[in-house]
């Protein structure tokens, strides 16, 4: 089963998935570290990287990203994973169907712009300003990041919705338990 846990930078998916998997084992894909990486690894041209992005969507298609975090993700379908930072429904749906995967769960965490400003300041030692982070959100709402909000509150067996004030474990308890009682029941 696959695990993907979505929403806007800053809200905790990371820190979510590390306190998931210091109790469970479970394995953990970051999308947004594999495009990084291969950014770095691929980018032959020196090319920033909305314009590497630009040349290989061209040369392989809009789904180019989705493609390349497929293939380096190379999932089994007999194993359960959490996968960190789609930003939009199609690219969730096409790692499905590129993996095989039927079963999944989308856990949107959805809040206080505030406080996930402030989270992203702490993990990126950073100090972005209130517009800084409006930005940001703009350009996840334009990738579709509220397409994936929109399918999990309509579709509440593949998803769960969370909206969170403020930094304390409840998610986690929650999303703890889920995780843990699936990987109970398949292992019967």
């Amino acid at each position: 089963m696959i695990h993907y846990f979505c929403g806007h930078r800053g809200c905790g998916k990371n820190y979510l998935a590390s306190q998931i998997t210091e109790s469970v084992p479970i394995e953990t894909i970051d999308t947004g570290s594999i495009i990084r990486e291969a950014y770095k690894r691929f980018n032959t041209n020196n090319s920033s990287f909305k314009e590497w992005m630009e040349e290989n969507e061209k040369k392989y298609g809009e789904n180019f990203s989705n493609m390349l975090i497929s293939k380096i993700a190379n999932v089994k379908k007999e194993k359960d994973y959490i996968v960190i930072g789609y930003r939009s429904i199609e690219g969730i749906q096409y790692f499905n169907k590129y993996s095989g995967i039927i079963d999944y769960q989308i856990y949107f965490i959805d809040g206080d712009y505030d406080l996930f400003r402030k989270n992203y300041n702490q993990r990126e030692k950073t100090n972005i300003s209130k517009e800084e982070y409006e930005e940001i959100v703009k350009v996840e709402e334009t990738m579709g990041i509220d397409k994936i909000k929109k399918f999990v509150l309509n579709n509440q067996d593949k998803g769960k919705y969370y909206f969170k004030k403020q930094n304390d474990d409840m998610i986690y308890q929650d999303v703890i338990r889920e995780i843990k009682e699936r990987i109970i029941e398949e292992e019967r």
